[in-house]
């Protein structure tokens, strides 16, 4: 039993050095690589962005077009009773 634990202790100790050591990766992007990849991640910020607007602008439009009409029905009623 105590050779099992050694043995998974001494795995998970290099396991450990292996991921914290910095290793080359001898990869070259190119820029055309670059500039797709830049491209990407710009447009996926926009999505993101156009999502969440349109989630949370056209409800908050709704809410305000129908307070609005709320204060209007108010006055009118208001105007009714002053005459």
């Amino acid at each position: 039993m105590k050779k099992v634990l050694n043995l998974a202790r001494l795995f998970l100790c290099s396991l450990c050095l292996v991921l914290i050591t910095p290793h080359a990766a001898m990869a070259y992007v190119g820029p055309g690589a670059g500039i797709v990849a830049l491209g990407a991640l710009i447009a996926l910020a926009i999505a993101i962005v156009a999502a969440l607007f349109g989630f949370l602008w056209f409800p908050i439009k709704r809410f305000l077009k129908q307070r609005k009409e709320a204060q209007r029905d108010r006055e009118q009623a208001a105007q009714g009773e002053v005459e």
